[in-house]
């Protein structure tokens, strides 16, 4: 059972934590205030449109879709 535990304890932990990229995002969107320019900065946009960019920009800070992304912004 200590396994069973310990296993939910760590995908809690996966689901709290963001990734690199994520968090990159995040420090990027507090020091530009543009969603689209730290979007750029934190991925790699060289394909993508700026339309496209716009929209995952706005996806990442979409508090329903991403609330571990709205609450680091907060910590901030």
């Amino acid at each position: 059972m200590a396994k069973t535990k310990t296993s939910k304890g760590n995908s809690n932990t996966k689901e709290r934590r963001l990734t690199e990229k994520q968090e990159k995002f995040c420090v990027y969107y507090i020091d530009t205030g543009n969603a689209s320019e730290a979007y750029r900065m934190a991925y790699n946009t060289e394909k993508m449109q700026p339309n496209s960019i716009n929209v995952e920009a706005c996806n990442l800070l979409d508090e329903k879709k991403n609330p571990k992304i709205s609450l680091r912004i907060n910590e901030i």
